[in-house]
């Protein structure tokens, strides 16, 4: 199998610690925007799933914005504010019988979501890391 031409070549010490270092920086940034797209996504379609008496619990439903560390990246959601143990046992109980929506309805979505999540997370570091990898070649990142 023929190998893929280099993103980019690094020379020396010094060039090689600056383009890590942007890869670095570039990265939780790059995820948590994909993340946040796809978790988005993952409410919109539990918020169809949610059960409906008045429609409080569905319009409580909310993604929040990510928490980014150099580490890690955070994205969270759910449903209930003050009510969220009300939700919790709509989401939990099984039991329960609804004309419209059931339980679990933010696990299903989510995990029916994970492989394109996965995939969009990765979509976009690579996108920026290209991107990077651009401006290296013309001097600009480091």
């Amino acid at each position: 199998m023929p190998r893929a031409a280099p993103l980019m070549r690094v020379t020396g010490e010094g060039q090689l610690r600056a383009a890590l270092a942007a890869a670095v920086a570039a990265a939780p940034e790059a995820i948590a925007s994909a993340g946040l797209i796809e978790m988005e996504m993952v409410m919109a379609e539990a918020k169809g799933e949610t059960p409906i008496d008045f429609g409080v619990l569905r319009d409580s439903g909310n993604v929040m914005p990510p928490d980014i560390s150099p580490t890690s990246v955070e994205i969270s959601a759910g449903f209930g504010g003050a009510a969220s143990a009300y939700a919790l046992v709509q989401h939990e109980n099984l039991s329960l019988s609804h004309s419209v929506g059931g339980p679990k309805y933010l696990e299903r979505p989510f995990l029916a979501r994970t492989p394109a999540m996965t995939a969009a997370m990765a979509a976009s570091l690579r996108a920026a890391l290209s991107r990077l990898a651009t401006e290296c070649r013309a001097g600009r990142a480091g």
